[in-house]
């Protein structure tokens, strides 16, 4: 690994050792690309971590006052972006809990506040809700009742995939820009691992989150949770370092506190060992986050050779060969009926003028079908890619 990404694993932690405050000290004086090094950092999602971290180093001073203005910035962008997700996140839970829906606060906006401390520290893009099914079109109308809109590209997939694909959550609802999306599953039905929400609620516990008290998952189901949507990036080509940065965060700060039995348990009953123990493994090795020996020793078998190697071309930035196009196909075949396979296949390869327009941000909806070839080289591309790197 280079120096550069030494220090987006080191930037990571909210709560670094002296040893990797020293660490991370010693290796900006070896940056000398500075303007492309601070779009790592922000692209992996550290960009506020390493700033909050550079009154601690003495040789920040040798960082460019222009690359420390604009860590500075991704830091105040991050907090503006937080006060406004959290502010419509009182609004939505307001009006929930007035219909009586029973709410879990997901992911995000539960960890930039409780794990974190500082919202500035932890990106989110939307906040994540579970609820109950025979909930869901109560929540809808609630959301709907005091100004929140239907994402259209969502409705649009989920009006020409309904009843095809197992339902995980509502299209987003949006208000002031800031999407909330209510899930009533936390994962496709066809996967073979099975977080049950019914589950997950028995083992949930309450936290005040910014005046609104809620649901949130424990300590064990959030980091399998974790686990279990970073692996669906992680092996679709679109990995989100946040994800990383979450795990990384939750074994340092709870290190005395985690039941690693417990945890081993609720693995085997989900059926995610393999996926879960991947990315604590790989946390534990690369970011240096707390997990036991004998853990280590059980689980290594699960760390597969192949899977640090793609974890070290997301480090270096290197374009990975994305899996969505031929997971799409996949899907197909847990369709019932020939008229839905086919109706999904030809949705895939021939998606409805709406879904286009937003899509590819087309100016001239008239022309819209001229962006199909575009759609289908980008897929042969993919499928090519796919099928060279598995001989």
């Amino acid at each position: 690994m280079s120096h550069s990404d030494q220090i987006i694993l080191l930037s990571a932690k909210i709560h670094p050792s002296d040893k990797e405050l020293v660490e991370l000290n010693d290796l900006i004086p070896q940056i000398t690309d500075w303007g492309y090094y601070v779009n790592r950092l922000i692209e992996c999602c550290v960009g506020p971590l390493f700033h909050s971290k550079l009154s601690l180093l003495s040789n920040a001073n040798l960082i460019p006052q222009e690359i420390k203005d604009k860590l500075q910035q991704s830091y105040y962008i991050t907090l503006s972006r937080g006060m406004k997700m959290y502010s419509v996140f009182q609004t939505a839970m307001n009006a929930l809990k007035s219909a009586g829906v029973d709410v879990m606060v997901l992911k995000g906006a539960y960890l930039a506040d409780a794990l974190y401390k500082d919202i500035a520290l932890r990106q989110f893009s939307d906040i994540d809700l579970l609820i109950k099914e025979e909930d869901g079109e109560k929540s809808v109308e609630a959301l709907k009742n005091i100004g929140f809109e239907a994402d259209e590209n969502d409705a649009i997939i989920q009006k020409y995939t309904d009843g095809q694909y197992s339902f995980i959550h509502y299209p987003h609802m949006v208000f002031q820009g800031i999407s909330v999306e209510l899930h009533v599953r936390l994962h496709d039905e066809n996967e073979r691992y099975q977080l049950l929400p019914d589950k997950i609620r028995q083992h949930a516990e309450t936290y005040t989150l910014q005046g609104v008290e809620v649901n949130v998952q424990d300590l064990n189901d959030l980091l399998i949770f974790i686990c279990v949507h970073l692996h669906k990036h992680f092996v679709f080509g679109h990995l989100q370092f946040t994800s990383f940065n979450d795990i990384v965060n939750i074994l340092e700060v709870n290190n005395t506190k985690l039941e690693w039995d417990t945890l081993t348990g609720r693995c085997k009953e989900y059926d995610c060992e393999g996926i879960v123990f991947r990315y604590l493994l790989l946390a534990h090795k690369y970011y240096h986050a707390p997990v036991p020996d004998n853990i280590v020793q059980q689980n290594k078998i699960y760390l597969r050779k192949k899977d640090e190697e793609l974890f070290l071309k997301y480090l270096v930035g290197e374009e990975v060969i994305s899996n969505s196009v031929v997971s799409q196909f996949r899907n197909i075949k847990h369709i019932d009926g020939f008229f839905n396979k086919t109706k999904s296949f030809l949705y895939i390869v021939f998606p409805p003028k709406k879904y286009m327009v937003k899509s590819c941000d087309i100016k001239h909806p008239q022309v819209y079908w001229l962006y199909y070839p575009i759609r289908h080289w980008k897929g042969l591309k993919e499928i090519w890619k796919k099928l060279m790197s598995a001989e």
